[in-house]
């Protein structure tokens, strides 16, 4: 299961030069080669959410000419959005193609606080760790409600997507939250428990500072690949629990002496951010420790090819001795060929497996694999899905991708031992799912 389009939404708050307008007939050209070079090639479509799509582009070519570039993005994503599928996505194809500006603020959303500040630039750093209570006088549910309609699949990963929108210059005003493309008047409630209001103005892009490679980079406060920006940040780097150290790391393989045990983190399972090389690196430190335990967090796994790490976790098992428990931890950034990884690597353990955390990212039953096709004038992309995967049942369609057959993907996937991650907890740098091991192994 291969992911490419996670890149535009990581980076956009990052790197947004002005792009160029697109005339009328321009903007006609782009939204008919959706309809020629898309919509036949997106498996994930039934007839009726086809239809729906098509529906979706008459009224955006009834449009065309008055677009901006953010309101074409946004019509692009509900096109996509109309499959239903979290694979299926609409992405900036090239830095110009993003719509200039970014706000100052990285968001996120948690269920038990909702929409949240993470991280600030000055002179907004009393922000970092504010909770967002409305958008332009609309409650930010209410936004969020909106926002989360340009994405498909489950509803973790809507949650994820979303927040992203609103870094993105001219893109609330696109999608009717806000009066302006130049500036965002937030009510939010600061961690001293004071509500304030504030407008904050989207500022222009720096293209050479550091972007983050996947939304969940920005949980961690440690600086981006070294940069240096003035970022504030909801909690300090210093004291962080495992899980949010090394924020740059792709992959980890860490000896536990206190718990008898080895910590293992994938974060990818792509071939180009190391993930060929985890499993030499994570033998090296089994080979040396003789850990009785292995724990496995997948919790920040967003895909990539299971193929890279699919026999290692086959084998994985076999490296307990007698007595010996692997403890599986996954959440809602688990997505695609980390869902697939937890399932290859529960279904090799057993009943020596222990599921811990919180839900995953995606349905069990989804469309991943595919390409990306881009317009030829606003330079915008989507991604079409062609390959089927299902691993909550055998998967027996002619849809379905080869490695439904390959590998032992049909299992649970709803942690036995459920620990949601709450903002109060990442307020209070816990890690409810390292908790609940860690009291199971000193039993």
């Amino acid at each position: 299961m291969r992911i490419v389009f996670g890149a535009a939404l990581a980076a956009l708050v990052l790197c947004a030069p002005a792009h160029a307008q697109t005339t009328a007939e321009q903007q006609r050209e782009d939204i008919e080669f959706l309809r020629t070079e898309y919509l036949p090639r997106e498996r994930a479509f039934t007839p009726e959410t086809r239809a729906a799509a098509e529906r979706i582009l008459d009224g955006l070519a009834a449009q065309a000419g008055t677009l901006s570039q953010a309101q074409l993005y946004l019509g692009f994503l509900r096109v996509n959005a109309a499959a239903d599928n979290a694979h299926s996505l609409a992405s900036f194809g090239a830095p110009e193609a993003i719509p200039p500006g970014r706000l100052p603020l990285v968001t996120a959303w948690f269920e038990d606080a909702g929409l949240v500040v993470l991280r600030a630039l000055p002179p907004h750093q009393d922000l970092a760790g504010a909770t967002v209570l409305a958008i332009e006088g609309r409650p930010a549910e209410e936004a969020m409600a909106v926002l989360r309609t340009y994405f498909g699949g489950a509803p973790a990963r809507r949650n994820i997507m979303a927040p992203g929108l609103i870094g993105i210059g001219g893109v609330m005003q696109a999608a009717g939250l806000a009066d302006t493309p130049d500036a965002l008047t937030l009510r939010l409630r600061l961690r001293d428990g004071a509500e304030i209001e504030r407008e904050i103005a989207y500022i222009p892009a720096d293209p050479n500072r550091a972007a983050p490679w996947w939304p969940m980079r920005w949980w961690s406060p440690e600086p981006i690949n070294g940069d240096a920006t003035p970022w504030a940040t909801a909690i300090p780097a210093e004291g962080l629990p495992l899980y949010l150290r090394d924020g740059d790391s792709f992959n980890r393989a860490i000896a536990l002496p206190e718990l008898n045990a080895v910590y293992l983190e994938l974060k990818t399972n792509e071939p180009f951010r190391e993930a060929r090389e985890f499993p030499a690196r994570a033998e090296a430190v089994l080979r040396q420790a003789h850990a009785a335990n292995i724990i496995v967090d997948l919790r920040f796994s967003k895909g990539g090819d299971m193929r890279t790490t699919a026999a290692f976790f086959e084998r994985l098992p076999s490296r307990l001795p007698p007595g010996g428990r692997i403890f599986v931890i996954v959440g809602r950034y688990t997505f695609s060929a980390g869902m697939a990884s937890a399932a290859i690597l529960l279904n090799a353990a057993g009943d020596r497996a222990t599921l811990v955390g919180e839900d995953v990212g995606d349905r069990p039953r989804f469309w991943s694999e595919g390409e990306s096709v881009c317009a030829p004038h606003s330079r915008l992309c989507v991604r079409y899905t062609t390959g089927l995967f299902d691993l909550s049942q055998p998967c027996t369609e002619r849809s379905c991708h080869g490695d439904n057959r390959r590998f032992a993907l049909v299992a649970p996937l709803a942690p036995t031992q459920r620990t949601p991650m709450t903002w109060a907890d990442y307020l209070a740098r816990r890690d409810p799912a390292m908790e609940a091991i860690t009291a199971q192994l000193r039993q």
